[in-house]
């Protein structure tokens, strides 16, 4: 992608959202139309299938051909045990009914704390819809970064978890200073000591979609 393609994208972006929520180097959203329509939906694992564990470094590939892995992590490191649900029969909350969803798998015992995106290809922005297991108020963080694991930029946000079908929360964000490979979400609820973070992401979004 050019410079000023890429430039000329960043700006519709930034000015598409009119509360600063930039840090770092990202710009932070929860409107699900600031990103393309490039999605990975879930379902492609295997959705709903008596909630198998997933392989580690599990691959997907969007409705777009971009191409990467989902894997669960502890202080960066693989800990597995992702799970593959389905709004409405696995999972009982605020995503819109049938929408596949990657569980961070916190009841196998694994510790998570983020399920992490690998990206093989550069992405600008990145985005995905996510709710925390325990009901009430969450808090919710994507952080992006570059190929060299270096972090650009963190966006924090909060949504409310409970069983209103196609209300959950959208977080997504889009660098401004350099190219995504790698990008973690995680979301933090009111659930006993020792069971945070658990919490499951819905489709996901690549790229951007305000270009003005």
């Amino acid at each position: 992608m050019s410079n000023m393609k890429r430039t000329l994208l960043l700006l519709s972006l930034c000015v598409a959202i009119s509360i600063g929520s930039a840090w770092a180097g990202i710009v932070g959203s929860t409107n699900p139309a600031d990103f393309g329509t490039s999605t990975v939906n879930w379902c492609q694992l295997g959705c709903d299938a008596g909630a198998p564990a997933l392989d580690l470094v599990q691959p997907w590939t969007s409705t777009a051909g971009d191409q990467g892995f989902v894997d669960v992590t502890n202080g960066g490191s693989s800990v597995g045990n992702l799970y593959n649900l389905v709004q409405g029969t696995s999972w009982v909350g605020n995503f819109a009914d049938g929408m596949g969803l990657v569980y961070n798998g916190v009841d196998s015992g694994n510790n998570p704390d983020s399920i992490l995106m690998g990206f093989f290809q550069d992405q600008i922005g990145v985005g995905a819809y996510i709710q925390a297991d325990q009901g009430g108020t969450f808090s919710a963080t994507i952080s992006l970064f570059d190929i060299g694991d270096n972090l650009l930029g963190s966006y924090t946000t909060t949504g409310f978890s409970d069983n209103t079908v196609d209300t959950a929360l959208f977080i997504g964000a889009a660098s401004t200073s350099g190219e995504v490979r790698f990008a973690t979400f995680s979301a933090t609820g009111l659930g006993p000591a020792g069971t945070e973070p658990r919490f499951a992401i819905g489709t996901m979004q690549l790229g951007l979609g305000c270009k003005g």
